[in-house]
């Protein structure tokens, strides 16, 4: 059996995972893997505490690279002002330009690594922050229209 929080196998039947210690409730149907959890499902950790779900595992996102988005953040900050980039939320041409600047991005790392001489990855670390800057961007503006469309529903159905 496999833990679904972090992948550790379980030598015993029953939900108690022995690594991180949740217990979780139910089983797939075939009894090798634990079903999905949702954020929804209520769980009980090893101290007997409960949760009402379990939560993303921020844990596991390296902290260089939370600390290389930062400082894009910084960069950009500093060049535009705070959240200059929030404020493109709604622009087609300006969500199209971040896409198309972390492509450059991406290339520039693609020419660096299909170079003649092997690159040390220190030279390619500003182009990898702004890539996933730039995702980052697009998905707060996913997430932003999305939130738009549920409160348009919810006005439409409110008259």
């Amino acid at each position: 059996m496999v833990c679904p929080v972090n992948g550790c196998k379980l030598g015993m039947a029953g939900g108690m995972c022995p690594v991180h210690g949740r217990i979780h409730d139910g089983w797939d149907a075939t009894g090798d893997e634990f079903p999905r959890l949702t954020p929804d499902d209520r769980h009980t950790f090893a101290s007997g505490a409960m949760s009402s779900g379990l939560k993303p595992r921020y844990d596991l996102i390296p902290t260089y690279a939370l600390e290389r988005i930062a400082r894009r953040f910084e960069l950009g900050a500093a060049k535009y002002g705070e959240n200059n980039w929030v404020k493109g939320a709604q622009d087609r041409a300006f969500i199209l330009d971040r896409i198309n600047h972390a492509i450059e991005h991406l290339l520039h790392i693609a020419d660096l690594i299909k170079g003649p001489n092997v690159v040390p990855w220190r030279d390619i670390d500003d182009d990898a922050a702004a890539v996933v800057w730039g995702a980052i961007c697009v998905m707060e503006y996913q997430r932003a229209e999305e939130q738009r469309r549920k409160d348009r529903q919810s006005c439409k159905e409110d008259r």
